[in-house]
């Protein structure tokens, strides 16, 4: 097989072609060190060459992340750092001899408000129902059965995990940052604990292992199989002989403790990915680093213990470089803001890895296959490799993007401390400002004594006090005395911090009445001006919500594919019985399913079904008010405009209407009828005209009457004349025809009367 490596190695000849390979004698001249086995034979050179390939795009990522275009400008990390110090009131890094902060450094911390607040608001609108998870389909053999079920049980298994918690963190750092970073997995942890016990052996006299790496025991419970060989319970490929040795020993066992869904929201600064890519997905190298203490390695390796490459691991693992007491990543460290200490000395020291998901050739056609890598970074070893798709459920790495205020062609958003940072900058610095001019304000006192006599004679002078000084001469009492008040204002500062704000609230879509009236609205005062405020941060928080619920149906998405993929038949007939268990297990694999499955949340579901059906039931009233004929000859369009709506039962909801009578007869009713309303129409249009020269619309009636006309020709009857007194009009009262000709009398004027001139049309 062959890797595509870097430049660096191509120049030194390394050829990894070794494509068709046998895969026996190829790993026992050049074995591979990793001690999990997988789809993907490498030998030991290539697993190197990996391993260094890896390790050589990690640290790349990390120093794009870290990289600064300008000195005078923050990396793209350093700026979510600063974020999220100063979103916990850090702000000792502005500190500086020769600013205002050296004296002062107070701050307003406006973006932290606006943090908090859409929070508050994405999780009552967008998280705040019972059940978050909706399912819906696409396709012409949907099952509402299958998709309440994957429903039912995906609820409940997000609920083991509280999901709600995980996206409101999510919510909150990417309104901070700008974005965070969700893995859903599948997660096992394991108890591990000795025993004295006899356990079998074989002929050489090794102790025999089932799958789930526990020794096989005497009070292991059996069964003898079709093929009259004894076989163990908990693992069918163990057979017993029929004379087994068993030999007492304390041997080592791990249970089970908890095995299912894992969703978590990731540290920031442990999520690798080049800043220039546009989907991490997409991406030529991504990477999870994270700590693991030494008895969760053992547990890893618990099935294959007793294999020369687990024990060679774990051996180099134990004398090799511990990345800290604390570990290597960024999650196991102390946060100083909150006064957390480090790990105990004593405690199990923990170890760094880096789940790493690299594109690569490693096939005979030069193509790029996607390989997932689990690498000690310490000691630069594999633990294990394999194709991305005999790893993951989705065919798709385990991370999602929650973001606002995306960057366009990045893939990830911008927070409101970067958005915001200038203005933020500008506040706190008028604000610190004003305070240290507070500071140094108030009165000044000057005295002069020698003003007075007895000044003069070397008298101490008391204010405050009934006693009586005299003036000397040529002094005025001024001079004795004065007081020197320093102004604290700055007028035209203030009325730029009040422009600022505003802007900064209205952009942010946090404007309430109170807000305005530090930003000086007056408009905020009215009600009208509140609704108003009120409006443009509906505006602008739908934006936000909008890129947080692409987030958010993608992680739910990648939950629901992974809960299926590892269903469990026991867990779900003791939760939903056994015919729905049935259903479910159809749809392990949700990609081959003949429908499409649409994840979303539920509140956007239920506010999306309600909209439906109030639009379905607007149409179907305006269908039933229509007469039969019109209803029978555009009853299409009506069913149209429900299917578009995604209604069933349309055919129902449309009932064909019935015509009774003859034709003759109801031509003759709808005439009478029409007639009726064209000429309260034109008693209208007189009363209606008020100004000379004024030219009144078409009344009722006649607008009416021109629909009827057409009603009239669809129905195929002979011609007929019309006329004022005989207008063919629908059952529903629209009127026929329009009038063949008018005349526009000009009424009579009295003299020296003002009212205008009446202008009547006459059929």
């Amino acid at each position: 097989m062959s890797f595509e490596l870097s430049a660096a190695l191509a120049e030194k000849n390394h050829d990894l072609k070794e494509v068709g390979y046998d895969t026996e004698i190829t790993e026992a001249i050049d074995p591979p060190k990793a001690p999990l086995k997988s789809h993907l034979p490498l030998t030991g050179t290539q697993e190197r060459k990996l391993v260094d390939l890896v390790l050589k795009r990690l640290e790349e990522s990390i120093s794009s992340q870290k990289f600064r275009r300008m000195e005078s400008s923050n990396s793209w990390l350093e700026r979510r750092n600063e974020a999220m110090r100063q979103y916990g009131s850090d702000f000792s890094t502005r500190v500086e001899a020769g600013t205002i902060y050296e004296f002062s450094n107070l701050s307003m911390n406006l973006p932290k408000r606006y943090c908090d607040i859409t929070c508050a608001r994405a999780f009552d609108e967008l998280l705040g129902s019972e059940q978050l998870l909706g399912v819906t389909q696409e396709g012409a053999e949907d099952s509402k059965e299958e998709a309440s079920a994957i429903e039912r049980f995906g609820s409940h298994k997000l609920k083991e995990v509280r999901i709600k918690e995980v996206l409101r963190e999510a919510t909150l750092g990417a309104c901070i940052r700008g974005e965070s970073v969700v893995k859903t997995t599948w997660e096992k942890q394991y108890l591990r604990y000795r025993k004295t016990c006899h356990v079998l052996t074989d002929e050489v006299g090794r102790f025999v292992f089932a799958s789930d790496g526990n020794p096989v025991t005497n009070t292991d419970p059996m069964f003898e199989g079709e093929d009259g060989v004894t076989r163990l319970s908990r693992d069918e490929k163990i057979r017993i002989p029929e004379n087994p040795t068993y030999k007492e020993t304390v041997a080592e066992f791990r249970r089970v403790v908890k095995s299912g869904l894992d969703v978590v929201c990731l540290d920031h600064r442990d999520f690798v990915c080049n800043t220039a890519e546009k989907d991490i997905h997409e991406a030529d190298f991504c990477a999870h680093v994270f700590d693991w203490p030494s008895d969760k390695v053992r547990g890893v390796l618990a099935g294959v213990l007793d294999t020369e490459n687990a024990k060679l691991f774990l051996q180099k693992l134990g004398r090799g470089n511990v990345s800290h007491i604390t570990g290597g990543a960024w999650a196991s460290q102390p946060d100083d803001l909150k006064g957390e200490q480090e790990r105990d000395m004593d405690a199990i020291p923990l170890h760094q890895f880096a789940e790493c998901y690299i594109r690569c050739c490693v096939s005979e056609d030069g193509g790029t296959d996607e390989i997932m890598v689990v690498v000690d970074v310490d000691n630069k070893q594999a633990l294990f490799y394999d194709y991305l798709g005999n790893v993951s459920p989705t065919g798709k790495r385990p991370f999602q993007v929650v973001r606002v205020n995306p960057v366009p062609g990045r893939w990830y958003g911008t927070g409101f401390y970067e958005k915001f940072q200038d203005r933020h900058k500008f506040v706190d610095l008028f604000f610190n400002r004003v305070n240290f001019r507070s500071s140094l304000s108030g009165n000044i006192r000057i005295e002069n004594p020698e003003a007075t006599e007895e000044g003069m004679a070397g008298e101490e002078i008391e204010f405050g006090t009934n006693k009586t000084y005299k003036l000397r001469p040529g002094f005025k009492i001024k001079d004795v005395f004065q007081v020197i008040q320093v102004p604290n204002d700055a007028t035209e500062s203030k009325d730029m911090l009040n422009l600022l704000l505003q802007t900064t609230q209205l952009e942010a879509g946090m404007v309430s009445a109170g807000d305005a009236g530090i930003g000086s609205l007056p408009s905020a005062g009215l009600a009208t001006g509140i609704k108003s405020l009120d409006r443009v941060a509906n505006i602008v928080l739908k934006s936000i919500f909008f890129d947080l619920v692409q987030g958010f149906e993608r992680i739910l998405f990648d939950a629901v594919t992974v809960v299926l993929a590892k269903y469990d038949t026991s867990d779900a007939i003791s939760m939903m019985g056994v015919k729905k268990a049935e259903m479910l297990e159809k749809c392990r694999d949700i990609y081959s399913l003949p429908y499409r499955v649409k994840v979303v949340l539920s509140n956007a579901r239920d506010i999306d079904v309600i909209k439906a059906n109030s639009q379905a039931m607007e149409v179907v009233g305006n269908y039933l008010n229509l007469a039969p004929q019109i209803a029978i000859r555009i009853r299409p369009l009506f069913i149209q405009m429900l299917e578009s709506l995604q209604i069933s039962g349309v055919e129902d909801l449309l009932p064909i209407p019935e015509v009774t009578g003859s034709p003759a007869n109801e031509q003759g009713e709808a005439q009478e009828a029409g007639a009726a309303l064209a000429e309260s129409g034109g008693k209208q249009q007189q009363r209606g005209s008020s100004r000379v020269g004024e030219m009144p619309s078409l009344s009722a009636g006649m607008a009416q009457a021109e629909l009827g006309a057409q009603q009239q020709e669809s129905m195929e009857q002979e011609p007929q004349e019309v006329n004022a007194q005989n207008t063919p009009t629908s059952a529903i009262g629209i009127s026929a025809a329009a009038p063949a000709a008018a005349e526009v009398p000009i009424g009579d004027e009295e003299a020296g009367s003002s009212a205008p001139p009446v202008i009547q049309g006459e059929a």
